[in-house]
């Protein structure tokens, strides 16, 4: 099996448990972490991001809020997930682009919709 590519998702937080579950096992995250976890490390280590690829991580990253834009621009993948749908943004700030079924959801997908990846 080839390795999956690397991505900092960033995704709303009104989610349960069922949900954080079910991304966890479909995009094979390494890590969840709110938003002032991800920007406190980068405090630390403006290189953060730049490790994470290197280490060929995913890291869901977990906001409070979409209308705080703080390294915003560091997501791969801005997501909003609701009724078992996760709605890509454009731009990662929006409007929706394209809808996918949280229980079919991959990273390679993702990533290609986001023009991340060919």
């Amino acid at each position: 099996m080839s390795s999956l590519p690397a991505a900092i998702i960033f995704v709303n937080n009104d989610l349960n448990d069922l949900i954080i579950s079910i991304l966890k096992d479909q995009l094979y995250l390494d890590d969840l972490i709110t938003l002032e976890e991800f920007n406190e490390r980068i405090q630390v280590d403006p290189n953060y991001p730049f490790l994470i690829h290197s280490m060929g991580l995913r890291v869901l990253v977990i906001l409070k809020t979409f209308q705080d834009y703080s390294n915003r621009q560091l997501a791969d993948i801005c997501i909003f997930i609701k009724n078992g749908l996760a709605y890509m943004l454009e731009n990662n700030n929006g409007p929706p682009r394209q809808a996918f079924s949280i229980y079919t959801l991959n990273i390679e997908d993702l990533l290609r919709a986001n023009n991340k990846i060919v």
